[in-house]
Order: structure tokens, then sequence, then C-alpha cells
């Protein structure tokens, strides 16, 4: 079943917001408020991408990094991964 935007950003906020020991709400809302940019290690990042490549079948390029900036450009290629059928 491919899932929707808001399902995957919801994710990816729990997830980071366990990392950074927070609330996934408070999160989305300091992020909203600065532009959206997580704020991550390149650790916790693979972490994330590992967790969402399990979770949803995909398999996520090396050259992605880019994407992987914001929540929501994060959820839009997990979307079109899983969507087209790009599996690990």
């Amino acid at each position: 079943m491919v899932p929707t935007q808001a399902e995957v950003e919801n994710l990816i906020l729990k997830l980071l917001a366990q990392e950074l020991e927070t609330d996934p709400e408070l999160l989305r809302e300091e992020l909203l408020a600065e532009g959206a940019e997580m704020p991550y290690s390149s650790i916790v990042l693979v972490q994330f991408v590992v967790e969402l490549e399990r979770r949803y079948g995909v398999r996520v390029p090396d050259t992605a990094a880019p994407a992987l900036r914001s929540v929501s450009t994060f959820a839009e290629l997990i979307l079109s991964l899983a969507t087209s059928g790009t599996t690990p």
C-alpha cells in the first residue's frame, strides 16, 4: 500500500523527534517557523533512510541527498519511489 504524504511526513517527524528527544508536533512547528530544514547529523540521516526504506519497501539512491534536507521533500522522495515501484 502506498502511503500518503502526511503519513510519511509524520513518520519522519516522529523519528526526528525521538532523536532530538522532543514532541513531534512542537518539532513540526519549529521546522515550519525556521524554513523546514531538518537538524540532523549524517549518522541520523542514514538511520532515517534505512527505516523508511524498510517501512515502505523502497531504495533511496545515493544521489538523493539534496532531497533529504526538509521533511516535505524527503516525504515526496519516498512517495515517488513507492509509487514508481523502486525497490531494493
